[in-house]
């Protein structure tokens, strides 16, 4: 990922290692505090994770592992790889209502979307 960031910065070249560290802990959800906290589910930062199945530079492990932080949501998106960029459409859908759901309206994704609940379903998991 250090090309990418490094990409993204406008480097001219590959970071090394100290440089690619510093540059990425500004991305540390947990230097950023929404990570750390209360441990209650009604404190802190709602956090929707979401990340395709089929993710070839993000281990899964590494999405699922935030379903335990306190007012985590976790979405694994079939037939989808990095940022489930191939399901865009429904995960952008499914993030508004998620984002209504918290901050809004309380009702059902698919209610407020209007989206029969089995289409949302087939491509995303939540956990």
């Amino acid at each position: 990922m250090a090309g990418i960031v490094g990409n993204a910065l406008g480097l001219d070249a590959l970071p090394d290692p100290a440089t690619a560290a510093r540059l990425l802990t500004g991305f540390s959800l947990r230097n950023q505090c929404l990570l750390d906290g209360p441990r209650d589910a009604a404190a802190g930062s709602p956090l929707l994770a979401v990340n395709g199945a089929d993710d070839q530079y993000i281990p899964l492990g590494d999405t699922t592992g935030l379903a335990s932080r306190p007012g985590t949501t976790v979405w694994i998106v079939r037939d989808a790889t990095h940022c489930a960029a191939e399901r865009i459409r429904p995960v952008l859908a499914g993030t508004w209502g998620w984002l209504l759901g918290r901050f809004g309206t309380p009702a059902p994704v698919e209610q407020l979307l209007g989206l029969p609940s089995r289409r949302l379903r087939r491509t995303v998991t939540t956990r």
